[in-house]
């Protein structure tokens, strides 16, 4: 049996699982954020934060979304 390489494995998945994987990592990264120290007390640094946490968030629903559409045009 030939060996995959973990670029094909990564390439093979569905994209809802991407999705899952961006959302899940959204959410750490806040939890992470927040555990690792004291709040920021600088505005634009606790922005850039949400923002970075919230895009992967957004990103993760789209992967989802465009899986959905994908399927139910196959049918």
């Amino acid at each position: 049996m030939k060996q995959q390489s973990p670029w094909q494995r990564m390439k093979q998945l569905a994209l809802w699982k991407w999705g899952l994987i961006c959302i899940v990592a959204g959410l750490a990264t806040t939890s992470l954020m927040q555990l690792s120290g004291p709040p920021v007390r600088d505005r634009a640094a606790a922005l850039g934060r949400a923002l970075g946490s919230l895009i992967f968030v957004v990103i993760g629903i789209v992967l989802i979304a465009v899986d959905l559409v994908k399927r139910t045009r196959k049918r």
